[in-house]
């Protein structure tokens, strides 16, 4: 954030610290009261110091928020916004650290992941207006004699969203 509000020039940008443990959302708070922008301007920055697009998170498709369990939405702090055949577009707040969430992402829909950047209000905001109808619960019961393939099987399920108990 400091690094995007100092390439665009924005006054006060030379005062800003944020602490390396701050979420994205203290972040951005940070960010904004030390150079008194708003949402918009500060995502226009950080979208233009990543070289990405900025986010419309008001038109989102329906076939892209099928697409990923929320769970896993919610984990990675994205939004999904719209798809093709081949690509899956996701808001993201925080474009510094994209490497897990595009792996996982890009796993789950078999699709490429391309990030266009949304403030974190409107990450959440989005993600809570167009989350899928809640499904059926999907639980599962994973029994194999061999604890480490038990936790190796219970990582993966519970990643793409499902419930998971485990018997010997």
């Amino acid at each position: 954030m400091v690094s995007a509000a100092r390439s665009a020039g924005l006054d006060g940008a030379e005062g800003i610290s944020i602490p390396p443990q701050a979420s994205p959302d203290e972040a951005w708070t940070l960010a904004m009261e030390g150079t008194g922008v708003g949402n918009e301007r500060m995502s226009q920055c950080v979208a233009d110091h990543f070289g990405l697009d900025v986010a419309d998170t008001a038109n989102v498709s329906s076939g892209a928020a099928r697409l990923i369990p929320g769970s896993v939405l919610e984990k990675l702090g994205v939004v999904p916004l719209r798809c093709t055949d081949t690509e899956l577009v996701v808001a993201t707040a925080d474009p510094s650290d994209t490497g897990d969430a595009n792996r996982e992402l890009s796993n789950l829909s078999g699709r490429k992941v391309v990030f266009e950047v949304a403030s974190p209000a409107s990450v959440r905001e989005s993600r809570l207006q167009h989350a899928p109808p809640t499904a059926p619960s999907r639980r599962v019961l994973v029994v194999d004699d061999d604890r480490s393939t038990r936790v190796l099987l219970r990582k993966v399920l519970e990643t793409v969203g499902f419930e998971v108990e485990e018997a010997e």
